[in-house]
């Protein structure tokens, strides 16, 4: 952000009638996540305050103030938004370690027979993930989310096999297509990190 210079009477007066801009930005023209550091609620608006003032002290009167502000502020909270997001570690895939202690893999996880794979995410957890991610599915990868979740609630390769009338064997396959799916999911992928 540039360093402005003390702002007039009339700049000061222009920045607190239009404060509504910096939420409306916020509210329209950018996604919230409280989750990542710098892209919460109260960040966003203090960069977008400092963006209506860096409008204000550059406004020429060429157009309307509040057409001038909203590019502005908008601009500045998408670079801003852009900077943050560019710090955030590197995505995790399958074969990476769930977690730092823990040994198995998000694969493991995600394709489990047993309990144990289950230490790192809840059951719960898990259930939430594939639940929202699969409305993007359709066919074979949908039925081996499907699979997956039945998986995870303690069914056997064989039970759902059962369940759909298929051989065992068609189970397995649509697990397979589901996570080489889910791997290239950016999506599923950061909500499991």
């Amino acid at each position: 952000m540039c360093k402005i210079e003390a702002l007039s009477e009339v700049q000061k007066n222009v920045i607190i009638e239009n404060l509504e801009i910096v939420d409306w930005a916020i509210y329209k023209q950018i996604r919230v996540n409280e989750q990542i550091q710098g892209l919460g609620y109260d960040d966003l608006y203090q960069v977008g305050c400092m963006a209506l003032c860096h409008a204000a002290a550059t406004y020429n009167g060429s157009t309307k103030f509040e057409t001038y502000a909203q590019v502005v502020v908008k601009n500045k909270l998408m670079d801003h938004c852009r900077a943050v997001l560019k710090k955030q570690p590197p995505m995790r895939y399958l074969d990476a370690p769930a977690s730092d202690d823990n040994r198995c893999t998000l694969e493991d996880i995600i394709s489990a027979d047993s309990e144990d794979s289950l230490n790192s995410f809840s059951e719960a957890d898990i259930l939430k993930v594939l639940d929202y991610v699969k409305t993007n599915y359709n066919g074979v990868a949908l039925k081996g989310i499907e699979a997956i979740e039945m998986k995870i609630k303690g069914y056997t390769g064989k039970e759902i096999a059962a369940l759909y009338g298929v051989k065992s064997t068609h189970v397995g396959a649509w697990i397979s297509r589901a996570v080489v799916k889910l791997r290239k999911d950016s999506r599923f992928l950061l909500m499991i990190l």
